[in-house]
């Protein structure tokens, strides 16, 4: 059973997390058009942007978003590749108490102990080359045990094959764990060969859930949780959909500082929804009331 003191720290956080008058906790800012890597189906490409603020723009568009939004602590900032503006990254990043910089693995990582780096790797060698290349380069990179590493592995219908291999590779080097996501269309989009199958994502969320089952090394280098995967499953979709806490909680900002909605995809097909932040938040919220409901009885 859970102290009385460990009871409201719980509840407190979920509070935090979905009250209406806490506003704004989180943030996305896409620091930069450019990148490296033409990966296939990527969601900022297809916007085509071709602008993007200058530095004096840039930390004056942060200045009014703290100002704006002051309980703002978590920043994620992306692109495009945010260390190819390196050092306007790094002062910006000194306005946020956590950071999570998401690049490509192409360019060295700076020794920054005050943040987390996560990179995109969709599958084990020839998978992760088909949609992305580079991967030889990007695992010598991000294979390091001072820098704080982690991985999006976004699961489509042609790399879902090689979970266990990737999952099995992976937890042998020094990145801290894989976070796996479902590709999530745009509104709008036709039909694509990457997206996911309703009854192939049931099987998917199973192996996962199994390779958690059977080997604690795997259990903790998955990233997501067992609430989490559950709530990814096709039936509980439209249900994310309509409870989904990042559209109030939080902001994105397009290259020119411009907001995007509803998320950082912007234009998403929320009815299809893979994304690991939202059911992140929604799993966390609904953990802590489960714990708070045994508590009760």
């Amino acid at each position: 059973m859970y102290s009385r003191k460990r009871y409201w720290k719980f509840f407190k956080h979920s509070l935090k997390l979905f009250s209406e008058i806490e506003g704004v906790q989180s943030g996305s800012v896409d620091l930069t058009i450019k990148c490296r890597m033409n990966c296939e189906g990527c969601y900022f490409k297809k916007a085509g942007y071709d602008k993007e603020l200058g530095d004096a723009d840039w930390r004056k568009k942060i200045l009014v978003l703290k100002a704006n939004h002051p309980n703002i602590i978590n920043m994620v900032w992306i692109g495009g590749d945010p260390l190819l503006r390196k050092d306007l990254l790094r002062s910006l990043m000194n306005y946020f108490d956590f950071n999570l910089v998401v690049t490509t693995g192409l360019i060295e990582l700076p020794k920054w102990k005050d943040c987390n780096f996560g990179i995109s790797i969709d599958g084990t060698h020839d998978y992760h080359n088909q949609r992305r290349g580079f991967y030889d380069r990007i695992k010598r990179t991000i294979d390091q045990d001072d820098i704080w590493v982690t991985i999006a592995f976004t699961l489509t219908e042609k790399n879902h094959v090689c979970l266990k291999d990737f999952v099995e590779e992976w937890s042998n080097t020094s990145v801290r764990g894989v976070g796996f996501s479902f590709l999530t269309p745009i509104i709008g989009e036709k039909s694509s060969d990457l997206i996911v199958k309703p009854e192939t994502r049931e099987k998917i969320i199973d192996r996962i859930l199994d390779l958690k089952k059977k080997n604690r090394k795997y259990r903790k280098f998955i990233l997501n949780s067992d609430s989490m995967l559950s709530l990814m499953r096709p039936e509980n979709t439209s249900w994310v959909a309509e409870n989904c806490p990042v559209k109030d909680k939080v902001v994105s900002l397009d290259p020119m500082g411009q907001p995007k909605h509803p998320c950082m995809m912007d234009n998403a097909n929320c009815s299809q929804c893979g994304c690991i932040i939202s059911h992140q938040m929604l799993a966390k919220g609904l953990e802590n009331t489960q714990k708070m409901l045994r508590y009760l009885a």
